[in-house]
């Protein structure tokens, strides 16, 4: 999956009534447009709505707080944590 992210492919993927995983190489002005038109249908989704999280993992950073709505308004807080942080987190929720 790596070779594929490095291409440019972005890996999207919905933990239902939880939030959306989503993973890119970098997170560069493409991805950030290509996730704002993404933002914009899935928004549409029975389980999902404008309000659920997103976490955005690239090959060095971890990203959340996101919300698809902030997504839509091209809102990007700078809310990072590192990798390992982020794992030990998920593990005591």
């Amino acid at each position: 999956i790596m070779k594929l992210l490095a291409s440019g492919f972005i890996r999207i993927r919905l933990y239902p009534n939880k939030y959306w995983s989503i993973s890119a190489h970098n997170w560069d002005r493409r991805s950030q447009k290509v996730l704002s038109r993404w933002a914009e249908i899935a928004k549409e989704i029975k389980n999902s709505g404008r309000y659920m999280d997103t976490v955005i993992s690239t090959r060095d950073q971890v990203i959340k707080d996101y919300t698809v709505e902030e997504l839509i308004m091209n809102k990007h807080p700078s809310k990072t944590i590192t990798k390992g942080l982020y794992y030990e987190q998920r593990k005591k929720e």
